[in-house]
């Protein structure tokens, strides 16, 4: 029944859902629904911005526990939660994981996958990634910045200019073309 009562009290979002949590987990560490109690926690956090105390919470969970709709979720706010404290190679297998996969998360994890790699200098599978999402709405402000960017550090200029042009044609007024000036 306290596992029922601290998983109402989280969905509710009630302000002793958190405390109700860590007791459940302290009272019960051997029980089947830890896992989703360490998510519910991690979640509380993700949501309130800690997040160290979200990855704390999160690299306890023994994924395979977790119910299937809370996995996806799960993923992508370690993940997330990783790039905020810029571990980027932490981050990366979370998002790994959601890249091609029909959820509501595809595209998201697939631009910061391409982050993290752009980040870590791994720029042939940013670049990967970024035009796999480049015309999206939801990226096409963005990702052709970074990739002027990635072109300009691994020296391929007969691919940079054309591309970069083509950004500044686009969109005339952007606010990042002083960077696409500055390169070109």
């Amino acid at each position: 029944a306290k596992y029922y009562i601290s998983q109402s009290q989280f969905r509710l979002r009630s302000k002793d859902a958190y405390e109700e949590l860590e007791e459940y987990i302290e009272s019960y560490p051997y029980s089947p629904n830890k896992d989703q109690s360490l998510f519910s926690l991690g979640t509380i956090n993700f949501e309130d911005q800690n997040f160290q105390k979200a990855i704390n919470w999160f690299e306890q969970i023994d994924e395979k526990n977790l119910q299937s709709y809370d996995k996806t979720d799960y993923l992508f706010r370690k993940g997330y939660s990783y790039i905020k404290l810029k571990k980027y190679s932490k981050a990366r297998p979370s998002f790994n994981e959601l890249v091609g996969k029909e959820t509501r998360y595809e595209k998201s994890a697939t631009y910061y996958l391409g982050y993290c790699d752009y980040m870590l200098k791994n720029y042939p599978s940013a670049l990967n990634k970024f035009r796999a999402i480049e015309s999206d709405p939801e990226y096409h402000n963005i990702v052709p910045y970074y990739i002027v960017q990635i072109y300009y550090a691994m020296g391929n200029y007969d691919e940079l200019i054309p591309y970069a042009e083509n950004v500044l044609a686009k969109n005339p007024k952007a606010e990042n073309n002083s960077e696409i000036h500055r390169i070109l």
